[in-house]
């Protein structure tokens, strides 16, 4: 609870600034998503918005103490353009993927099941299988859930 009133600031911050593009859906703009410490940035001009993030960002991480694990973060360019001028960003450049809370986020729509749901289904099986050996009556199996 703590760090999302922590966090409100940079998330207001990144929603009004004007060098900052998002996404239009219908009648919102779309410029970033939050759960727990993850964040999730939309952004269209990236050569514009990109610098004004990194920007924002540091001078919150100055004020407040908030870092980001640069290892841990991922650009993945939606559209086709030079992305020449990308590989000198502190994050890594995903071309056609990158995870964002355990989904494997896809360029292509039609390749989302494939990337998320077979491997979803097999742990599944094998927690389903494990279950199976647990000294559990069906009565506590039904209640346990």
């Amino acid at each position: 609870m703590f760090f999302a009133l922590i966090i409100e600031p940079l998330t207001q911050t990144i929603r009004s600034h004007a060098a900052i593009h998002g996404y239009n859906t219908k009648d919102t703009l779309n410029k970033i998503s939050l759960y727990a410490d993850d964040i999730l940035l939309y952004v269209t001009e990236p050569q514009a918005s990109i610098p004004a993030i990194l920007d924002v960002i540091n001078l919150f991480g100055t004020f407040s103490g908030y870092r980001i694990n640069w290892n841990k973060s991922e650009l993945m360019p939606i559209r086709s353009q030079n992305t020449s001028w990308l590989e000198h960003l502190p994050f890594k450049l995903s071309s056609e993927k990158c995870t964002y809370l355990g989904i494997v986020v896809t360029k292509q729509y039609s390749l989302l099941f494939k990337e998320n749901f077979p491997s979803l289904i097999q742990k599944l099986k094998a927690n389903i299988l494990f279950w199976r050996t647990l000294p559990i009556s069906l009565l506590g199996r039904i209640n346990g859930n």
